[in-house]
């Protein structure tokens, strides 16, 4: 299969044409891999959704927040929505809420290229500032 390479600032675009990203930061190559290993080694966080037939009660809401690897816990009536930062975490709390309030649907959104490249990018500007050396290896 021949290679292409595509350069653009448009990251949506990117992620839905390409196979493999690099990440330039300050004229460096910073970071590069396939799409979804990028997203893997970022914060690894999906925005989990869950739509219930009743509104989860605060108690059923403070089991949510313990479990492991759940953050960012919020209820709105009768949707629930909360960041996974391990694959488990998403069985764990469907589960735990469709016990009580019956999960009739749910979206996830996964780690997009543009919260990878922020994240990416900072990571380098942070070791920068750390090192006061630009002269990282790269991948």
């Amino acid at each position: 299969m021949a290679q292409r390479s595509f350069l653009c600032h448009r990251l949506a675009e990117v992620e839905a044409v390409c196979d493999r990203v690099g990440i330039v930061n300050d004229g460096r190559l910073v970071s590069i891999d396939d799409v979804d290993a990028l997203a893997d080694r970022s914060s690894g966080s999906e925005r989990l959704r869950l739509f219930v037939d009743d509104a989860p009660a605060a108690e059923l809401i403070e089991r949510v927040r313990s479990v492991d690897d759940v953050r960012n816990v919020t209820e709105d009536g009768h949707t629930l929505s909360l960041d996974c930062t391990a694959p488990a975490a998403k069985a764990d709390v469907i589960e735990l809420v469709n016990h009580t309030c019956s999960v009739r649907d749910f979206e996830l959104d996964g780690t997009d290229l543009e919260t990878v490249f922020d994240a990416t990018v900072e990571h380098d500007r942070s070791s920068d500032d750390m090192t006061g050396d630009a002269t990282e290896a790269v991948e």
